[in-house]
C-alpha cells in the first residue's frame, strides 16, 4: 500500500555538513532500492522529513533512522496512505533552511509560518499543513 511518513527531529550537535551530504547520498542510493521517494528538510537544529513509498519499507526505513545518531527527539507527525506520491522522480530531494533567517520567514505565508512555529515549539501540528510547507519551500529555492 503506498503511503506516506513524515516526521521531525532535532539534528544531533555532533550532525555537521558533512554528514548531511552522506545522508543524502545514501538516502538516494538506498531509496532508489526500494522506491521510496521523498524531500528532507534541514537547517542546524532540526530535519523535517517526509518519505513516500509503501508502508513496510517506509516503516523498515524510519526504524533504520530512530537508531540514527545524527537525529534525536524522533516526532511522527503522520503515517498514512496516499493515492499518489508528491515526488514521484526524486529518491531525495535535500533543501536547508535558515530559521533565523528573516527572508526565510517572509517567503512563507503566515499560516505556514505559524505551522512551522508550532513544529518548533511543540513538535504538533497536521501532515497536510506541513507538506504544503514543505512544498512552497521547495518550490521557492
Amino acid at each position: 500500500m503506498l503511503s506516506s511518513l513524515m516526521y521531525v527531529s532535532k539534528r544531533s550537535a555532533n550532525c555537521h555538513q558533512e554528514e548531511v551530504i552522506d545522508i543524502f547520498r545514501s538516502s538516494e542510493r538506498n531509496n532508489k532500492k526500494a522506491n521510496i521517494t521523498g524531500i528532507l528538510l534541514y537547517s542546524d537544529t532540526l530535519f523535517i522529513h517526509y518519505l513516500e513509498g509503501d508502508f513496510d519499507q517506509i516503516n523498515q526505513l524510519y526504524d533504520k533512522i530512530k537508531t540514527d545518531y545524527r537525529h534525536k527527539h524522533i516526532f511522527i507527525i503522520e503515517i498514512i496512505p496516499v493515492k499518489e506520491r508528491k515526488f514521484p522522480d526524486h529518491p531525495m530531494i535535500i533543501r536547508s533552511f535558515n530559521l533565523q533567517n528573516s527572508i526565510f520567514w517572509h517567503l512563507l505565508d503566515n499560516e505556514d509560518a505559524k505551522s512551522l512555529q508550532s513544529i518548533l515549539e511543540q513538535y504538533s501540528q497536521t501532515g497536510d499543513k506541513i507538506l504544503s510547507m514543505i512544498e512552497r519551500i521547495l518550490y521557492l529555492h
